[in-house]
């Protein structure tokens, strides 16, 4: 099974049963022979591209990036959102899913949207917004690898603050 079906697998299923978590999705795509680590990268990618998708035209600042942890916390993969055929797939098929119960349910539990729903109602505008990579757990993480991935993932912050304010207004004199 290639990337392009299992997210076309996950999407029916989803209109059939929209309030899928992880964990149910990951199962009910294996149920349909479709291998755990694939099934595992279909639902976040999915999840990812269909809140990106929901979003697109509020002017956030999306990162190209990703990566990938394994459960002891470590990077197994890095790469650009937009070259994984998980990703790409479920952006073609976002339109055609967009209206109903189950895309709606997969998008409000995106991390991206929650940052950016918390970030709004703190006051910020979507187009001040710059987002950090996607950060995917594959794996159930053990207490020791959510310590090591949150730290990365706290590293990629602080880069990204760091970026954000060695920028100058334009309209400053200094």
């Amino acid at each position: 099974m290639n990337p392009e079906e299992a997210v076309r697998q996950l999407a029916d299923l989803l209109v059939e049963r929209p309030t899928l978590d992880l964990a149910e999705g990951c199962q009910a795509l294996e149920t349909c022979g479709i291998p755990r680590s694939l099934a595992v990268r279909t639902y976040h990618f999915t999840q990812l591209a269909w809140a990106r998708v929901l979003m697109d035209g509020l002017g956030v600042g999306f990162s190209a990036d990703y990566l990938l942890f394994d459960h002891a916390g470590d990077v197994v993969e890095a790469g650009k959102v937009d070259d994984d055929p998980s990703y790409a797939a479920a952006w073609k098929l976002a339109g055609r899913f967009r209206a109903t119960p189950g895309f709606q349910h997969l998008v409000m539990t995106a991390a991206d949207l929650k940052a950016v729903n918390s970030a709004i109602l703190a006051g910020s505008k979507p187009a001040n917004l710059t987002m950090a990579p996607a950060f995917i757990s594959l794996e159930p993480l053990t207490p020791e690898g959510a310590s090591k991935m949150n730290g990365i993932i706290e590293q990629h912050i602080e880069e990204l603050q760091s970026q954000c304010a060695r920028k100058k207004a334009w309209w400053r004199f200094w």
